[in-house]
């Protein structure tokens, strides 16, 4: 690492407000991020959308500033959203307009988005709502 941070991580809440943002400003992250998106592309690795505005989101913070690819995923804007502010209104929107795409099943919705943030119950996000079963 090029920078020098102090990235001891003792819960994510604390790290996303000490660090993060000063990390996020950093040349090792600002060419991690590209590379990445190069890569990869500039297409949604959870839902698939192309064309947009993409960010490179941290499956772990295990490894911040020494990430390892495998931590790392592209994500358009909405599926950030849906990771961080789960049961935000934007959130539970995007989730419905996923739910009407041919290859999502509400089913697949479910596991993908455990997966996604398994920190987060998206049973209790989707009561209620148009993705009741």
């Amino acid at each position: 690492m090029s920078e020098e941070l102090d990235l001891t991580i003792e819960e994510p809440v604390w790290w996303l407000k000490a660090i993060g943002a000063r990390y996020f400003t950093t040349r090792t992250w600002h060419e991690t991020r590209d590379r990445i998106l190069e890569e990869r592309g500039e297409k949604c690795e959870f839902c698939g959308l192309e064309g947009g505005f993409y960010t490179v989101h941290h499956v772990t913070y295990d490894r911040v500033a020494e990430e390892l690819d495998e931590d790392l995923i592209v994500l358009c804007w909405a599926c950030h959203n849906l990771v961080h502010r789960p049961t935000s209104r934007a959130a539970k929107f995007w989730l419905v307009e996923l739910s009407k795409r041919k290859e999502w099943s509400k089913t697949a919705i479910r596991q993908a988005t455990a997966d996604l943030n398994p920190d987060v119950s998206y049973t209790e996000v989707f009561a209620g709502g148009d993705l009741d079963e």
